[in-house]
């Protein structure tokens, strides 16, 4: 007989909430006496996968019983998928119900893989979880974890394979099911063999399964800084303690800023720095393709609006956008369509755009973007884009990860400067980073057009950037050329 899922239904799921679910199932688990036959003891156990099973079995027998039963599962779904991005509520739930299950079996003692903390967490993991994946919580300062076919792999600055792995590629498919459940619009397939998602606590993931790649590949990336402050930075060695002047200048003046580098190299760590250094009743409207940033956590009391956008609805959110009154806009990531919002913020906003983008020649990023409107709206011409970029983007502030580490560094940090009469577009370098003696240099020039912009939005932090500057280029000057004209 058909199933019909009525508006009442719809609403009701749309309630669900692990916090209820928790407080209305909590009970130990009273195994009647025709189910216990069909469990299972710890003499008879043998293997750790028959205990996985039988736990499975007996809760998933639990919860299609009573007249309840398909609203009790449709919750049960949704709490283990909670479960699997890292619900702490929905995590514990499903670790007491296991613990529950072996106490009340005399199963406690079943051996389990030592890579897990005990049993309940093998079980939870290899029923509900990442399986073997989970030993990447024991690495804090690691920032990436890959699963390539069945093998692991961890990036704590150098990325190596881990002994432990997944039994079989069917496991591995189960935990992109699993993954793909966190909400409904998660969907992969042959078809669409690519999916990004994020977890619980911000750490992004990204799925990749044939026919695209010959393995099926999951990669998740986090962020290990938690402490966004100059003062954190400078201990991790991305700016000297001497230009700490100059890159809070660098925010409370709010230039349009983008801040380039490669994958890994801190860009979105920097970025939130440079936020919280700004001031706090700003409201700022920040569009993402997930919410990997999580301003609004880190900055839980302060008017922040998180828009989530995959690009090509970028269009149509835009004018929604500026309607929120924002005091300026956040992009976590230019790639295609972002450029052109990034653009229009800059235009029809207020100055302070903060965002990043995959790339190390600061002198390229005018030319690039150029090419990336014009995608958009082919008429334009590429030399009134790259006139229109150098209009709107104060700052470029390069990134990089150094060799076999995972120090990150300011490398560069660049002007944008369009001559009002000439038209010409070049970049002036005040900051640069030496890799030889892991020093940096500097040098006092900036634009006049750009001086005068700064100064409207503070003008004692515009006067400690040029003080600090010239004091800094009279002690470390930078050697060679600092400007590049960019051809247009």
């Amino acid at each position: 007989m058909p199933i019909t899922i009525t508006e009442e239904d719809i609403l009701e799921r749309q309630k669900f909430d692990v916090g209820e679910f928790i407080a209305a199932k909590r009970k130990k688990p009273e195994i009647e006496e025709d189910l216990s036959k069909k469990v299972i003891t710890h003499r008879e156990a043998g293997a750790f996968q028959e205990v996985c099973r039988a736990v499975f079995q007996y809760y998933e027998q639990q919860y299609e019983k009573g007249e309840s039963a398909n609203a009790d599962a449709e919750k049960r779904i949704e709490l283990q998928h909670q479960a699997i991005i890292g619900d702490p509520k929905a995590v514990k739930y499903m670790k007491d119900e296991i613990l529950d299950f072996l106490r009340s079996n005399n199963l406690t003692n079943t051996p389990h893989p030592q890579y897990y903390d005990d049993l309940t967490d093998a079980i939870f993991h290899e029923l509900y979880g990442l399986g073997p994946l989970a030993t990447w919580q024991k690495y804090p300062k690691s920032q990436s974890a890959q699963i390539i076919g069945t093998r692991i792999y961890y990036d704590d600055g150098v990325k190596q394979l881990r002994p432990e792995r997944f039994e079989s590629i069917e496991r591995v498919e189960g935990v992109v099911r699993a993954l793909t459940m966190k909400d409904s619009r998660s969907c992969i397939n042959d078809y669409m063999p690519e999916l990004e998602l994020d977890m619980y606590d911000g750490t992004r993931v990204s799925i990749m399964i044939p026919p695209r790649v010959k393995q099926h590949t999951i990669t998740f990336r986090r962020f290990v800084v938690k402490n966004f402050s100059l003062a954190h930075q400078v201990e991790l060695g991305t700016i000297p303690e001497e230009a700490i002047p100059v890159i809070r200048a660098l925010a409370k003046t709010r230039p349009n800023t983008v801040i380039a580098g490669p994958v890994r190299s801190g860009k979105s760590t920097l970025m939130t720095t440079l936020k919280s250094e700004r001031n706090p009743a700003d409201t700022v409207v920040c569009i993402e393709n997930h919410f990997e940033l999580a301003w609004s956590q880190h900055f839980p009391n302060q008017p922040i609006i998180e828009i989530q956008s995959m690009g090509h609805d970028l269009h149509k959110i835009f004018p929604y956008t500026l309607r929120q009154d924002p005091t300026w806009g956040a992009l976590g990531e230019v790639r295609e369509r972002e450029a052109e919002c990034a653009l229009l913020l800059c235009e029809r906003g207020s100055s302070g755009l903060l965002c990043t983008y995959h790339l190390t020649s600061p002198w390229n990023i005018p030319g690039q973007w150029a090419r990336l409107t014009m995608q958009i709206s082919p008429n334009r011409t590429y030399q009134s884009e790259v006139i229109r970029i150098a209009e709107n983007i104060d700052f470029i502030i390069v990134m990089e990860e150094l060799e076999n580490s995972n120090y990150k560094r300011v490398t560069s940090v660049v002007e944008v400067v369009l001559d009002p009469y000439s038209l010409e577009v070049s970049t002036h370098e005040i900051m640069r980073y030496d890799r030889n003696t892991d020093t940096w240099s500097y040098k006092c020039d900036l634009s006049q057009g750009l001086i005068n912009k700064m100064r409207k939005y503070d003008s004692r932090q515009t006067d400690i950037l040029i003080d600090t500057l010239k004091a800094l280029e009279s002690k470390k000057p930078i050697t060679g050329a600092t400007i590049v004209s960019i051809r247009v």
